[in-house]
């Protein structure tokens, strides 16, 4: 592109002409003359977008922009570029890579995700990614050699409904990856079925007469499911659990003041089927006195 000037000559003689457009002001109409941004040749031209007006492209150069709420800045970084943001309330950052990749997080960061979104993180050795879950959430862990290395931990923080997921590449875990270690926890207000929630039920026993003694009640399309119980006998007796009017176990012999206290265990003891009562059936008028833990539901 050379450079050139303009001579202004007599009014009554064209020489050369302004790219220009009429503006109105009031009774007058002046030219405002149209502008062009360009660089050394003539391919540098600056392009202008009626939606998003002058479009700059930055090499080698430190930009700060000062967004207010409801903004968005769009920045296309190329390799070896790094972009520093600070938010405030309102504000959103979305970084996508234009091709497969990784884009690397250094120092402590907190990312949070809108409904639908999927982080993938990849943790190299001493790295520590802890996520909070809300209701609904999942959070897979792939563990392969690449993914999660030596030294590296998942801390997962998570309420009501959430689901915890660990795989190994697209098949779910029946025991660990060689070298890996999976800790659960216990929790002490409800079990799972699949993705269902079961809430244990608590329940008395207590009863001084002879005969079928209904413990838990029947449920439309529920069973009962026994994890837990006890019981202590005043007097010689034997006792069965029944599912309605069918034996779940055999008859069981106690002396007078005997006992057992049967053991927690998350699979179940024995269960009645669905819509029976669970019933200890007494075989003698000995005062039998206990508790028991349960599940009812029409998922089991």
């Amino acid at each position: 592109m050379a450079d050139n000037w303009i001579g202004i000559d007599e009014p009554g003689t064209i020489d050369k002409r302004v790219d220009t457009e009429d503006v109105v002001f009031g009774t007058t109409t002046v030219m405002r003359e149209r502008m062009q941004i360009a660089g050394a040749s003539s391919l540098a031209i600056a392009p202008v977008s009626a939606t998003s007006g002058l479009l700059v492209e930055f090499a080698n150069t430190t930009i700060t922009a000062s967004l207010v709420a409801g903004s968005t800045l769009t920045a296309s970084l190329t390799a070896g570029s790094t972009v520093g943001v600070i938010l405030t309330t309102a504000s959103k950052v979305q970084i996508e890579t234009s091709a497969a990749g990784t884009i690397p997080i250094s120092g402590n960061s907190t990312v949070s995700l809108a409904a639908g979104s999927t982080l993938t993180a990849s943790l190299t050795a001493g790295t520590t990614l802890t996520a909070s879950l809300t209701a609904g959430s999942t959070i897979g862990v792939i563990l392969t050699t690449a993914s999660i290395t030596t030294g590296s931990s998942v801390g997962v923080q998570i309420s009501t409904a959430s689901v915890v997921r660990v795989e190994s590449g697209t098949t779910v875990l029946t025991a660990n990856v060689s070298g890996s270690t999976v800790i659960a926890y216990t929790q002490t207000n409800q079990l799972w079925q699949g993705t269902t929630s079961l809430t244990p039920l608590f329940g008395s026993i207590s009863f001084a007469t002879s005969g079928a003694q209904t413990i838990a009640t029947s449920v439309a399309a529920a069973s009962i499911r026994v994890l837990q119980w006890n019981v202590v006998c005043a007097s010689t007796t034997s006792l069965q659990w029944r599912s309605g009017t069918s034996a779940l176990t055999g008859l069981m012999p106690f002396a007078a003041n005997g006992g057992i206290s049967v053991p927690f265990s998350p699979v179940g003891l024995f269960q009645a089927t669905s819509g029976s009562s669970l019933v200890l059936f007494n075989e003698s008028a000995s005062s039998v006195g206990g508790s028991i833990v349960y599940l009812r539901s029409t998922s089991i």
